[in-house]
């Protein structure tokens, strides 16, 4: 339990989550901005609204796409803190599989719907990277 308090805590107090929030805002007011610029609005009308719509709809999308990926890499410098924190292979593997059963309790997803869907990896994946960490 100290380890689940002390992950939750690492991203807040290193700023990971305030800058994660802010980057996420970012591209939700760009996206809309941007999108407002290509179709010249406001001064096209009705065509010019849906036109909006549209396009900052599509850019929103494109950000969820985008976005999970620094949350995966997140995620695994989180589990690499923590690991470093215990000490020891087995508390890390105990206390990793204990987490992933409390978040998702998936062990394995195919590698697209975990790039499109989920900011945290699956399982098998944080442990395949914690053994490639952990050899060199």
């Amino acid at each position: 339990m100290r380890y689940l308090h002390m992950r939750r805590q690492k991203p807040i107090h290193a700023g990971w989550r305030s800058r994660g929030m802010i980057f996420a805002c970012a591209w939700v007011l760009m996206s809309f901005f941007l999108s407002a610029y290509l179709v010249g609005f406001p001064e096209g009308g009705l065509i010019s609204t849906l036109h909006l719509s549209l396009l900052s709809s599509v850019f929103h999308f494109l950000g969820l796409l985008l976005l999970p990926t620094p949350g995966r890499r997140a995620t695994l410098a989180i589990d690499q803190w923590v690991k470093q924190s215990i000490g020891s292979e087995h508390g890390f593997k105990d206390w990793i599989q204990k987490f992933s059963n409390m978040t998702d309790g998936e062990v394995q997803r195919g590698r697209w719907i975990e790039r499109i869907f989920h900011p945290i990896p699956a399982l098998q994946n944080r442990l395949h990277h914690y053994r490639s960490t952990h050899l060199n």
